[in-house]
């Protein structure tokens, strides 16, 4: 007995699949722009954050389903933005792939949140244990301006869909 198989290919949009683009720019330093190499280093760190297992749980706790979707993220050339699609799911493509954005997004932030608190205990540590006026006044412009770049360093995450 033969068989024949037939294969056809889809576009994504005529499956069950939702897509979302994501803007990720890094937090730039004042005269300090980014190579091309950089560019894409940091967005290849993007996508594995993206895919990894810290992200994956996360989404687990406030995505219940029993089925693991696909899920693709690419660069598009010369920019920091992500296409990023989830197929798998029917249906529910659309509000996994949300959960997935929102859970990123959410990590993200929490983990800028913490490397600033830490930054800015040492930094207060370091005024509280010094008994030089110089050297307090010098840490304390020192904490002031730390403070205000960090808030214009945090980057920008955002969907473009």
């Amino acid at each position: 007995m033969k068989y024949l198989l037939l294969a056809f290919l889809l576009p994504v949009s005529s499956l069950n699949a939702a897509e979302a683009r994501l803007l990720i720019e890094p937090a730039h330093r004042a005269g300090a722009p980014f190579s091309e190499s950089d560019l894409k280093m940091f967005c290849k760190t993007q996508e594995d954050l993206l895919l990894s297992a810290t992200i994956a749980e996360r989404v687990a706790k406030k995505f219940k389903t029993d089925h693991k979707p696909s899920i693709a993220v690419s660069r598009l050339p010369r920019t920091s933005i992500l296409s990023v699609t989830v197929t798998g799911l029917a249906e529910n493509d659309r509000k996994y792939l949300d959960a997935l954005l929102n859970e990123f997004v959410s990590y993200k932030k929490s983990q800028h949140a913490a490397s600033i608190a830490a930054a800015t205990k040492a930094l207060r540590d370091q005024i509280r244990q010094t008994d030089d006026p110089k050297v307090r006044a010098a840490l304390k412009e020192k904490l002031l301006a730390f403070e205000i770049e960090s808030k214009a360093r945090a980057g920008v995450v955002r969907r473009l869909d």
